[in-house]
């Protein structure tokens, strides 16, 4: 018996992300109401929003693995603002469903490919959250902070679980145990 198709493991984590996607959003009762803030964070923190990349940006490559991942992978400083201002703003404009999970999960995949750690990208939105929720206080919008974290939460779920199901395929190639 060998390993599953390229096919029926793409299913496979599909299916799951789905499961997940679904489980997240109920237990975190992310409503109507709070995707509805969520997307209005983008225009309350327009004015910060790339000093909070820039910032979190410089707290990320402070940390000797994270800068030691960046430097292997080829990955600039700019690039990496980049790509984390891409994730916010999906973040900011999903609807935290399926299909927005399958656009989440690829950011587990890269950060698994890349030998990012879990503890490294928890940090990382921990900072964010961290930053933005300083701008929606100075901002009179401390309504939004729940929504924000309900938001973030339900990222981290997803990225976790497409960074997991990574180790494991990679692991069941490697060593044929399932």
């Amino acid at each position: 018996m060998g390993l599953p198709s390229l096919h029926s493991e793409t299913v496979v984590l599909v299916e799951k992300l789905e499961r997940v996607s679904s489980s997240l959003k109920r237990f975190l009762d992310i409503s109507k109401e709070d995707l509805d803030r969520i997307r209005e964070i983008p225009q309350v923190i327009s004015e910060d929003f790339d000093r909070i990349i820039n910032e979190a940006v410089d707290v990320l490559l402070s940390d000797d693995e994270a800068r030691n991942i960046a430097t292997r992978v080829g990955l600039s400083r700019e690039s990496a603002a980049k790509l984390l201002k891409l994730c916010l703003e999906n973040t900011f404009s999903g609807d935290f469903g399926y299909k927005h999970s399958l656009k989440v999960s690829k950011v587990g995949l890269a950060h698994c490919k890349a030998g990012v750690s879990g503890r490294l990208f928890s940090a990382l939105l921990g900072v964010l959250l961290v930053k933005i929720t300083e701008v929606l206080l100075n901002r009179g919008r401390g309504d939004l902070i729940p929504s924000l974290q309900k938001g973030a939460m339900w990222t981290l779920g997803i990225v976790d679980e497409a960074y997991l199901m990574a180790v494991m395929l990679s692991m069941e190639k490697t060593t044929g145990i399932k």
